[in-house]
């Protein structure tokens, strides 16, 4: 838990960093020369739709039929894999990490953990394939009952309909009061910048500091 707080405290502050020098920059830009934010809003404004990626998934594809008519192929296939898997799980996998395969001895008690969650997600995954492989192979007739539920269509045009919109009105705000914005800007992002950065010089271990006070919180 503790490598976990570390990643994500380092990871937070340097994005922290780099979004405040990015406002800076920003905010220089749009108190001195706003007119060179309208250029750069003809190449950064360019809209992305996910309708083109996505369209694949869109076209449903029926495989009911094939299951049904080859249920006894399907059904050995969607056993022996399960299997398989279970062997090596109980034959083949020790219960304890090596430590060598650790290169730091401190992170080990997190990726014996991470370890042991792999490991029980691969027996609860793998017990349910080996159920429906056995209805798959011996009785297919009983999927018919759950046919109702899991083969309901989801549209990813549908889910992401609102995401697929175009929203310009704070572009337009800002370009309004272009002095304004830039100023609280420029004063946000320096005083970010200089707590955060006279914080890490002044702690050459900021990160073990952050990570204790945050791990006993």
């Amino acid at each position: 838990m503790g490598l976990l707080i570390e990643i994500a405290t380092e990871s937070a502050l340097y994005t922290l960093i780099l979004f405040s020098t990015a406002a800076l920059i920003v905010g220089v830009m749009l108190l001195v020369a706003p007119q060179k934010i309208k250029r750069l809003r003809q190449i950064s404004d360019q809209w992305l739709t996910p309708r083109k990626p996505l369209k694949s998934l869109e076209i449903p594809r029926e495989s009911d039929s094939f299951l049904y008519r080859n249920h006894k192929w399907v059904g050995a296939i969607a056993l022996l894999l399960p299997l398989i898997t279970l062997y090596l799980l109980l034959y083949g996998v020790a219960e304890q990490l090596p430590r060598s395969a650790v290169s730091r001895q401190e992170q080990y008690l997190f990726w014996q953990w991470l370890f042991d969650s792999a490991i029980t997600f691969l027996w609860i995954t793998n017990m349910f394939a080996l159920f429906v492989g056995v209805v798959i192979f011996f009785r297919p007739s009983m999927l018919k009952r759950i046919e109702v539920i899991s083969n309901r269509w989801l549209s990813t045009r549908q889910g992401l309909r609102r995401l697929d919109q175009s929203y310009s009105q704070i572009d337009e705000l800002m370009l309004r009061r272009s002095r304004w914005t830039g100023f609280f800007l420029i004063l946000g992002s320096l005083y970010t910048l200089v707590l955060v950065l006279t914080f890490m010089s002044q702690h050459p271990d900021w990160l073990d500091l952050l990570v204790a006070h945050l791990y006993k919180e």
